[in-house]
């Protein structure tokens, strides 16, 4: 047995394509995935989204997005939303100038349930689309859950 591993050993000696194939591209393919994705994560620095929250009430629901919203990191401390609360026509020259990247309003119109909606620029940056694509998620996902809990509570209080 060892005589024919050695023999198989020789002959791939001298085949020099299947040394190639089978001991230097892993290696130069690997070589070249790190120079290419070394620093990927380090390119996209992602900065906190600047969020414009309008103060119609003072609802406790409201009390609880703030709350909400001023806790949410990203890593290391760093912010996820940079909220700032204003009446709407402040919010609407605020987005005009592109100092927020959205909109966030409270809807009280459901008399059990707060919902949020979001009004965003049609901005032509990357980088705005991107945080006003994080904003929708977030209002889409609150929206979820908030409906969610309201019909779980309703089925809790029939039974």
């Amino acid at each position: 047995m060892l005589q024919i591993m050695k023999y198989h050993f020789r002959i791939l000696l001298r085949n020099r394509e299947q040394m190639f194939w089978i001991l230097l591209f892993p290696i130069l393919l690997g070589i070249m995935f790190k120079v290419a994705f070394s620093n990927i994560s380090s390119s996209e620095i992602q900065k906190p989204v600047s969020i414009a929250v309008v103060e119609e009430n003072n609802s406790d629901a409201l009390k609880n997005i703030k709350t909400f919203l001023e806790k949410t990191e990203l890593k290391d401390g760093v912010a996820l939303f940079v909220p700032t609360y204003c009446t709407e026509e402040k919010a609407v020259s605020l987005l005009k100038d592109q100092t927020v990247d959205g909109i966030l309003y409270t809807d009280n119109s459901a008399s059990d349930t707060v919902t949020l909606s979001l009004t965003v620029s049609s901005s032509s940056s990357d980088t705005v689309r991107m945080n006003q694509s994080i904003l929708q998620a977030f209002v889409k996902q609150y929206n979820s859950s908030v409906s969610a809990i309201a019909d779980t509570a309703k089925i809790t209080r029939r039974t």
